[in-house]
């Protein structure tokens, strides 16, 4: 059974947890998720693969707190196992060199583009990733993201960090 080796909350509801995987880790690719049950008669939910350790064999995701299975996962912790752990899974997204990408996620879709904005940058792509959030304090994986892109542009919707807005709208202005 898959154990839990790491979690952290990253904001109220969000938090992120790193498991023990090693098929998955060393198979996985951006784009695609898991699908995993915290207990026998509970519910399958999909889950992006955020990040892999291939060496270390283990897998990373982010899951906001929505649900019975959700709070279930976020009251487990590191050295309990969860009853089943599928992946991966989807169609992998396609990563090439296109030259300039932008790459736009807010909320916890951050942890979905981050994947695909790191493997684009690995192909040799000028990376611009626009992320976002409500406010400040809940934007997830800026670090990260900054580490994969040539240009990070922050919008909160409140205007407490970067951009007052939406990342639509950053996108649009980047268009315009």
């Amino acid at each position: 059974m898959p154990l839990i080796r790491k979690k952290e909350f990253l904001s109220s509801g969000v938090f992120k947890m790193v498991i023990d995987a090693p098929h998955v880790a060393s198979t996985r690719k951006p784009g695609q998720f898991i699908v995993l049950m915290t207990e026998e008669s509970g519910e399958r939910i999909p889950l992006t693969i955020v990040d892999s350790d291939e060496d270390d064999g283990t897998i990373t995701i982010i899951v906001q707190i929505v649900g019975k299975t959700t709070t279930c996962l976020s009251e487990m912790n590191p050295g309990e196992e969860l009853y089943a752990l599928l992946g991966p899974l989807g169609r992998p997204t396609d990563i090439k060199n296109f030259g300039t990408v932008v790459c736009v996620g807010g909320g916890v879709g951050i942890g979905v583009v981050y994947p695909i904005s790191k493997a684009l940058k690995e192909a040799g792509n000028n990376v611009i990733s626009i992320i976002g959030a409500r406010t400040k304090d809940i934007l997830i994986l800026e670090e990260e993201t900054r580490l994969t892109s040539d240009r990070l542009i922050i919008t909160t919707d409140d205007g407490s960090y970067g951009m007052k807005g939406f990342v639509s709208q950053a996108l649009q202005d980047l268009i315009d």
